[in-house]
């Protein structure tokens, strides 16, 4: 993740503390998934939590693609869990 944030950051496309505010949100959400443990974090209250922020659906839906393409993350019956 930290290498796509410093790619997007070289590109002009997002600020240095843009891309700094999307490695600390990548790393809140990875917290917790962690801390649910075997039992997963269901998306829907991962979304909420991010909804609550001005995060749009379709935001989220991205972010949490990127965090699986990452291996970070793997989604089964919309539930997430740590790799």
């Amino acid at each position: 993740m930290l290498t796509r944030a410093n790619e997007m950051a070289d590109t002009g496309l997002v600020t240095n503390s843009e891309a700094k505010a999307f490695l600390a949100i990548c790393k809140a959400i990875l917290e917790t998934i962690r801390e649910a443990g075997n039992n997963g974090a269901p998306a829907s209250y991962l979304f909420t939590a991010l909804q609550t922020q001005g995060c749009t659906l379709a935001q989220f839906d991205r972010l949490m693609q990127l965090l699986e393409e990452a291996g970070a993350v793997r989604q089964q019956y919309h539930t997430y869990y740590a790799v």
